[in-house]
């Protein structure tokens, strides 16, 4: 599912926002993602999952209401592993908290308490033109910005 990202958006500020998203809070779950010289791990729901991106990026970036977005279009494959890791990796405990909005997700990833990503994700064509997706978005932004 293509990634939609809020360009030059300061982190810091979303910690003290998160309160007020309280309302649209659906999930909250630990992972574990894993790094290593053969790749990228995920594990979830006692599953690991080694990910995998297109060598090609497809980024775009668009214009909403004076906000730059970014949208990328990469596909990241999930692939189930069923043996072991690589002998050398790295792990990092992620907890990841799922806000929607009809159509629209909003996750928020952190490490230790703090903020490290966020991104939305829509079920359907990204389209800055139609109402439903611009209503949702601007839930989200009314708070955010």
């Amino acid at each position: 599912m293509n990634k939609i990202y809020i360009d030059n958006y300061n982190l810091s500020n979303l910690t003290n926002k998160l309160d007020l998203l309280k309302s649209l809070l659906v999930d909250t779950k630990e992972i574990k993602e894993i790094y290593s010289l053969n790749g990228i791990y995920r594990l979830e729901n006692n599953n690991l999952y080694q990910l995998e991106s297109a060598f090609k990026s497809e980024i775009e970036v668009k214009k909403f209401t004076n906000v730059t977005f970014i949208i990328d279009n990469t596909l990241v494959t999930r692939t189930e592993v069923q043996s072991q890791l690589p002998l050398d990796y790295i792990v990092v405990p992620t907890l990841v908290r799922k806000y929607k909005k009809s159509g629209l997700t909003m996750y928020v990833e952190s490490v230790e308490n703090k903020v490290t990503s966020f991104y939305f994700e829509y079920n359907g064509k990204i389209d800055f033109t139609n109402d439903f997706f611009k209503e949702d978005l601007s839930v989200f932004l009314n708070v955010l910005l």
